[in-house]
């Protein structure tokens, strides 16, 4: 839920009527609706019942599940044939010319930063070597440093972004002078929830504000939650420069 910044969390976990008390989080990020969002949890109402009660509150701006997202993988078995880089593929050089694929690494500065914001990388690859920035890397799920890879796909993303070009291994990225940062917020099986997403985004935030040159985030996963929050802070991000 969102909350006026004038407003705090404990002023509204104990719902009226019901007698049951609600644990929360609360946390701070730049979004369009509110200066402060709480993630709450009943024992006894069910996610239905508890958006109803809260809503009952003129405190609350606004409130919403805290939807599950999940990555999205293949089973093809060509699916890792990287057509779309190659200039020896099937595709004319015109055709990649049109999509903006040849000599696409010279054209991206070498101080430009894209997030992962996936399963977490596997900075240790070989093909990633002097990739990723390690110092920034982030774990949405434990609030700590770190954000190694523990299923595959965000490694396999960042692969894609920037795999080290002409080293003999592995595949060629997209561009080889872009650097990454892992945002872990999709757990060892794939899944993680808008509570991942949005201090994901909060810890994004925070770097952009330190002056770290981010452009782009990689978000590869889907779902069928629609979040307002989680839009309205990568709106904010945008509007900053990402």
């Amino acid at each position: 839920m969102s909350l006026p910044k004038d407003v705090k969390v404990e002023q509204i976990t104990q719902i009226e009527g019901i007698g049951d008390t609600l644990t929360s989080t609360e946390d701070t990020i730049e979004t369009k609706a509110s200066d402060c969002i709480a993630q709450v949890s009943s024992d006894t109402l069910s996610t239905t019942q508890l958006i109803a009660s809260l809503q009952k509150n003129d405190d609350v701006v606004a409130c919403e599940p805290n939807y599950i997202y999940h990555i999205n993988s293949y089973n093809d078995p060509y699916y890792n044939y990287q057509w779309g880089v190659n200039p020896s593929s099937s595709i004319s050089s015109s055709q990649q010319s049109d999509i903006g694929l040849t000599n696409i690494s010279s054209n991206v500065a070498s101080n430009n930063v894209v997030v992962v914001m996936d399963t977490g990388i596997n900075y240790n690859h070989e093909d990633l070597t002097g990739r990723v920035l390690t110092r920034y890397n982030y774990n949405a799920f434990t609030n700590t440093y770190g954000g190694l890879d523990d299923n595959g796909h965000g490694t396999h993303c960042a692969g894609t972004i920037a795999a080290n070009a002409n080293n003999g291994k592995g595949i060629t990225g997209i561009t080889s002078l872009t650097s990454l940062i892992s945002v872990k917020t999709m757990d060892s099986d794939g899944y993680g929830s808008s509570s991942e997403l949005l201090a994901g985004l909060k810890y994004v935030q925070n770097l952009v504000r330190s002056g770290v040159a981010i452009k782009a985030i990689n978000m590869s996963f889907g779902g069928f939650g629609y979040s307002s929050y989680i839009l309205s802070a990568i709106n904010t991000l945008g509007e900053s420069g990402v």
